[in-house]
Order: C-alpha cells, then sequence, then structure tokens
C-alpha cells in the first residue's frame, strides 16, 4: 500500500506544476486497538548502501536512513546553523518537531505527534527515520507511522545528531 503526502507548504510556494508525493510502500495491520498500523516493506531495505555506520556525528545526503534499535532518545537532522528538524522518541510517544526545518517562509512548521508508539515485544526496532529529499518518514516498533514534508534550504551534506546505539545508511536514488 502507498499513502500520498500532500505538500508541507503553502500554495504560494509551490514552483512545480504538480503538489503531492507518493509515500513509501507499506505493509498494513490492524493493532490491538483495532487500530491502522503499518511499516516499510521488506524490499525498502534493498535501498541500503553498506553495512551501516554510527548515526551520531554522521554526514548524509538527501536520501538515507536512521534505525534506533531501542529506548527513548533524540535524533536531530542539522540542514544548516538555522535549519533542524528534531525527532523525539520518548516514553510512548514519538513526536517530530519540524518548526525550525525549513527558512523558507512558505513552509509549514510545528509539531506532529502519535502515541502508543513503541512495543518491545516486537521485532521491529523502535524508530526507523527515512529522509528522501523533503520527505520524512518515522516508523515505530508498535506500528505508528509519521510523515511529512521539510523543506530545507541548505542543501546537502547535512549532519547527524543521534543515541549511541542508532545506526545510519545512505540510500540508493
Amino acid at each position: 500500500m502507498f499513502g500520498w503526502l500532500t505538500e508541507g507548504r503553502d500554495r504560494a510556494g509551490w514552483t512545480d506544476d504538480w503538489a503531492g508525493v507518493i509515500s513509501l510502500p507499506r505493509v498494513v495491520w490492524l493493532g490491538p486497538d483495532s487500530s491502522l498500523r503499518s511499516a516499510p516493506v521488506p524490499t525498502v531495505d534493498t535501498l541500503r548502501v553498506g553495512t551501516g555506520s554510527p548515526a551520531d556525528g554522521a554526514s548524509t545526503g538527501a536520501q538515507c536512513e536512521i534505525v534506533v534499535p531501542e529506548g527513548s532518545g533524540k535524533v536531530v537532522i542539522h540542514f544548516s546553523e538555522q535549519e533542524r528538524v528534531v525527532i523525539e522518541l520518548d516514553a510512548d510517544t514519538l513526536t517530530i518537531d519540524r518548526s525550525q526545518a525549513s527558512r523558507d517562509d512558505h513552509a509549514h512548521g510545528g509539531r506532529m505527534q502519535v502515541s502508543d508508539a513503541f512495543d518491545s515485544a516486537s521485532d521491529r526496532p523502535a524508530a526507523r527515520i527515512i529522509l528522501d529529499g523533503s520527505i520524512l518518514e518515522v516508523f515505530t516498533s508498535a506500528g505508528r507511522v509519521l510523515s511529512t514534508r521539510i523543506y530545507p534550504t541548505a542543501p546537502p551534506t547535512w549532519q547527524i545528531q543521534a543515541p549511541p546505539t542508532a545506526r545510519y545508511w545512505p540510500l540508493v536514488r
């Protein structure tokens, strides 16, 4: 299954003759509370380049995956001194703060949050963070997902700040 991500900026900021993008393909299931849960299809793993490396301090291009295997913590992708997106894993809540993700006046900011986000009994990592240009998708161990659009004005190379156990992979285009 695919999702549709709408533009994350005001119409005045649209520079193309189209708006929106398709999400990563997903497998879906019903959670214990009958809510829809999802994870990337297994073939998304084939986009990874190499065996992975520590995420904290890594430099990345516009396409990458960051995996936080367990626990709580914070992942920050620094686009520049003034631009960053913050992904927080706290207790049972996942939060994406994109209030400083772009200096573009048309880009939407704010915070997104989902609860019941983590399942320590799952074989999935606490969080899989996938960045593909202006698309940020975060999948959790409980099958929750937050997908959003971000518009950093600074070109890659970007810097990652992450918990010590987090792993990083560049992704093929």
